[in-house]
């Protein structure tokens, strides 16, 4: 390995001209997070939204509201995953 960058000896990872690797193309695995961000902000303005509606909603339906998501979504996640093989 080069003591200089860190990578092994006549690495050919391309840099830019300030000596930075740029950055990788995108995967599957981000699109799929940032289609969960997508996701997510689109149950918080649906929760924001429906929760303004409400003259009468206090503050904690809101936050229970948001939980309530969060927990869905995010055991949804956890049971979809591939088992490791």
């Amino acid at each position: 390995m080069s003591e200089v960058s860190g990578e092994p000896a006549g690495s050919t990872r391309s840099r830019t001209r300030d000596g930075r690797t740029p950055c990788p193309a995108p995967t599957a695995a981000t699109t799929d997070v940032e289609q969960l961000g997508h996701a997510l902000r689109g149950l918080y303005l649906g929760a924001l939204y429906r929760w303004c509606g409400r003259p009468e909603a206090a503050a904690d339906q809101l936050t229970d509201e948001l939980l309530t998501i969060l927990d869905l979504v995010l055991l949804g996640i956890q049971d979809t995953r591939p088992s490791p093989a």
